[in-house]
């Protein structure tokens, strides 16, 4: 396993009453042994966006900066532009259902769509390797 910048936020007041979700989002970060490298457990690395800003951090995604992300509960226009652009610059763009389950939705439609109260939850990686790398340890 490679050394990933993955990014997942859930916000506090949705963690109690999704706890099955909060759950596939820390398995991401669960350390595994290989034993061929003998030495200690490795996982990836819980990065945080040092901005504070979700759209910035899919921005690093698409260019190069950082591995993937899996937003959960997040206004659409708060993340619009990165995951517009992020999608735009080739990279998987996968909105999820509130238990963390890959819809059909079209993330543009959806963005475009939204209400004032609308939340999504969105999972953007760096390219197909590290979406099927990040998915089996978030689906486990």
């Amino acid at each position: 396993m490679p050394e990933l910048f993955v990014c997942t936020i859930m916000p506090s007041k949705y963690r109690k009453e999704n706890p099955e979700l909060k759950q596939k989002l820390d398995t991401v970060f669960a350390k595994q042994k290989f034993p061929e490298l003998k030495d200690g457990e490795y996982g990836m690395i819980d990065a945080k966006p040092a901005s504070g800003s979700s759209a910035l951090y899919l921005c690093d995604i698409a260019d190069g900066n950082r591995h993937a992300a899996i937003l959960t509960f997040q206004s659409p226009w708060d993340l619009a532009v990165g995951a517009l652009y992020a999608r735009d610059r080739g990279c998987p763009v996968v909105l999820l259902d509130n238990k963390g389950m890959p819809t059909n939705d079209d993330v543009e439609r959806v963005i475009a769509l939204a209400k004032k109260d609308t939340l999504i939850n969105i999972a953007v990686y760096a390219n197909t390797a590290v979406k099927k790398l990040v998915e089996d340890k978030f689906y486990a």
